[in-house]
């Protein structure tokens, strides 16, 4: 969690004035994920643009995603995933790796600089190396 606040304050530098303002960080503000997560609903900032990472219990960050709000926020980006197979108590992960993340954190931005958060996501993954983003994508 420590080298995820240290990115987050380097990211910041290169910003400047409003644009630094921009987004919001509260460390405070993480998620613990638990047997009783239902809702995206429950999650910090759902509604918000912006970007997110699944964290393990160790505080390393093993995936860091995006959400634009015109897909829902980051609530809905979260719960595709990560959720419960519909009438059981099953759960599924994807990628794989979230199956070790133990809290998320989410760090939204106002609507009209959302623009930022795909700068934001590509620095922390180029930064942090997250397992999770080294997994290999679709091409669909």
């Amino acid at each position: 969690m420590d080298e995820l606040v240290q990115a987050l304050d380097e990211f910041r530098t290169f910003l400047s004035g409003k644009v630094a303002e921009a987004f919001e960080f509260d460390p405070a503000l993480e998620y613990r994920l638990s047997e009783d997560w239902e809702s995206d609903k429950q999650i910090p900032n759902a509604e918000k643009p912006g970007v997110y990472c699944f964290i393990d219990a160790g505080g390393i960050v093993v995936y860091v995603g995006m959400s634009e709000q015109k897909y829902g926020g980051i609530g809905r980006e979260v719960c595709s995933h990560i959720g419960k197979f519909k009438g059981t108590d099953k759960w599924w992960y994807e990628p794989k790796i979230l199956k070790s993340a133990a809290k998320l954190q989410t760090i939204p931005f106002d609507s009209e600089l959302s623009w930022l958060a795909p700068a934001l996501e590509s620095y922390l993954i180029k930064r942090l190396d997250p397992k999770g983003n080294k997994a290999p994508r679709c091409n669909t």
